[in-house]
Parts: structure tokens; sequence; C-alpha cells
């Protein structure tokens, strides 16, 4: 999981009326061993630049979030589990529905 991914979940239930109970399955699935946490580095800063740069460039920017969101899961070579079409504008991005 991106820590980016962390920050929308955390805002989502912020917004809803459950936020006991999303952060408790939240901190459960966190506490797998085969989940873990992956930080920005300064090589995601450059895979960030470059997918930015070429969606903007190929007249199709996604959300900010969502181009550090891809730029993690090239950096790391993962699948990224979504059903959000933006995402299939990036080039050797893994996606999975």
């Amino acid at each position: 999981m991106n820590v980016n991914v962390l920050g929308k979940l955390y805002s989502g239930f912020r917004a809803g009326n459950r936020w006991a109970e999303n952060t408790e399955a939240l901190a459960q699935f966190l506490g797998k061993p085969s989940v873990r946490v992956l930080h920005v580095t300064q090589e995601t800063a450059l895979r960030y630049a470059e997918v930015d740069v070429y969606l903007r460039k190929k007249g199709r920017p996604i959300p900010r979030n969502d181009v550090w969101i891809a730029a993690v899961a090239l950096e790391h070579g993962l699948h990224l589990l979504t059903l959000d079409v933006h995402f299939r504008e990036i080039p050797l991005l893994l996606i999975q529905p």
C-alpha cells in the first residue's frame, strides 16, 4: 500500500461517520505480515515527474494524488488495483480491476 492511498482512505474515513470501525479494519489489514506501506522516495519523485509531464503533454492530466500512486506502483513494479479508468492513460502501469 502506498502512503498516498492511506491519506485518501483516512480522508474518506474522516468525512464519514464510521471513523472508529474503519480505522480498526484498516489497522488489522496493515498489521498483516504481507502488507507494507510504501513511502515516497527520490525515485518516486522522478517517476512522478515523468508521468505528470507525459499526461499533461498528452492533454490527459489526472488528479495529483493519483499520479503519486501510479509513480509508486511503477517504481516497485506493482499491479495497481483500481476501477479508475484514467490510470489506463499511463504506459507500463500494470492495472488490475
